[in-house]
């Protein structure tokens, strides 16, 4: 690509490159150059546009300020080799105007972007898990975002204050991660309606306050979650919340292939999510009640042989009780008269 090629195109509304443009060339350059005049620009793609080369990365940083003096509404830079556009940190600023961004595989291992209007963010297939453990981006009220895709990037960790300001969140898509609970805070999203957690190493909810928000969530009809392709832990401990999926199990997507890890280490699939949990809750219930009624009647037995000792040695307990009785007595005169 010439330096000036695409420079000044004042009607050009949508440009696609959907091949590689050669790193160690002017090519690459020149287009960010131009883009730069492109201030009608709505929609941009550059898909698998860009070889891997380290030593360009700042020149990504470039695309984005550069895209700053244009209209741009859909930004696509997917499938590249992208493993940083700033430092963990530094916030990226893209235009007001852009709705739709989608970054996703490429291998960025942290970004912090400042949304203003974004509704759509794609970032699925990258390596930020590390980077989400903790919150790096400043706290943001009021952000639009309704559909953000964080799946296929190792998470195994997210921040507390993860999705602070995404009160129009609608669609969080956490799948194929190494999430093993909901540890993070959900109550700022209360337009939530699809929670996708599959394909996760979750075997309990065990944060209430996330199980009392998912429960709040419930009231609308229309939110559901996905629990599937996780091992759910099924035992007397786990019941309590085994029975919490089955009173809303509505909102469950998928609940019919849920998979359960028994006490012998047998994995089942839950064809019949509420009979076999309906099954487990009253083995349980009639385990506790054996349990209990084994307890008492050890403490009976203790109980009993206690007070069989104390009558068959009345008399020697007596005895000691006086015999002690008298020596300190005698102990309190002698200090008295000294």
């Amino acid at each position: 690509m010439y330096k000036g090629a695409l420079h000044g195109r004042g009607k050009l509304a949508s440009l696609a490159f959907e091949k590689q443009i050669p790193p160690r060339t002017r090519s690459w350059l020149n287009l960010i150059i131009d883009i730069k005049t492109f201030s009608p620009l709505e929609k941009l793609l550059l898909t698998g546009s860009f070889e891997c080369d380290d030593e360009y990365y700042k020149l990504n940083y470039r695309l984005f300020q550069n895209l700053l003096s244009t209209q741009v509404r859909e930004l696509r830079v997917n499938h590249n080799c992208f493993r940083e556009i700033l430092p963990p940190g530094f916030i990226l600023n893209v235009p007001h105007t852009l709705q739709i961004l989608d970054l996703s595989y490429n291998n960025l291992t942290c970004l912090c972007i400042e949304m203003h209007n974004i509704l759509i963010l794609n970032l699925q297939h990258n390596v930020l898990g590390n980077c989400l453990r903790k919150h790096y981006c400043p706290r943001t009220k009021n952000l639009r975002i309704e559909k953000l895709d964080l799946s296929f990037n190792v998470i195994y960790q997210l921040s507390d204050m993860m999705f602070a300001g995404q009160k129009k969140l609608e669609i969080l898509n956490l799948s194929n991660n190494l999430l093993s609970d909901i540890n993070f805070n959900l109550s700022n999203t209360p337009k939530l309606k699809v929670l996708d957690l599959s394909n996760n190493n979750i075997t309990i909810i065990s944060n209430q306050q996330a199980r009392m928000t998912l429960t709040k969530m419930m009231g609308q009809s229309t939110f559901v979650i996905d629990l599937s392709n996780n091992v759910l832990r099924c035992n007397c401990c786990t019941v309590g919340f085994l029975e919490w999926i089955v009173n809303n199990l509505e909102h469950f997507r998928n609940n019919d292939i849920y998979k359960c890890n028994l006490e012998n280490k047998t994995t089942i699939t839950m064809h019949n999510f509420k009979k076999i949990v309906g099954q487990m809750a009253k083995d349980c219930n009639s385990n506790s009640t054996i349990v209990i009624c084994v307890t008492l009647g050890i403490v009976v037995f203790l109980i009993t042989l206690c007070v069989g000792l104390m009558y068959r040695y009345r008399w020697k307990l007596r005895y000691m009780y006086y015999m002690y009785g008298n020596v300190v007595f005698w102990e309190k005169v002698r200090e008295a008269i000294a």
